[in-house]
């Protein structure tokens, strides 16, 4: 499993690190990919399943983080 870790991060920056990943992984295994920020999350989740990946998300707690 690859994480990648956008905490912090703006957009476009989560989406690229993502897509990163998703290069990396070659079709085969899971990314855990972690932001803070809802928007964030919609344009992620948006790339993800254009590419074809399969999303779940999971909202942490304030404070609550990996």
């Amino acid at each position: 499993m690859i994480t990648v870790n956008a905490m912090g991060d703006i957009c476009p920056i989560p989406v690229v690190k993502t897509k990163k990943a998703l290069g990396e992984l070659n079709g085969f295994g899971q990314i855990e990919v972690l932001v803070d920020n809802e928007t964030a999350v919609r344009n992620v989740t948006k790339m993800a399943e254009s590419s074809g990946a399969v999303v779940s998300s999971e909202k942490l707690e304030e404070g609550k983080y990996r």
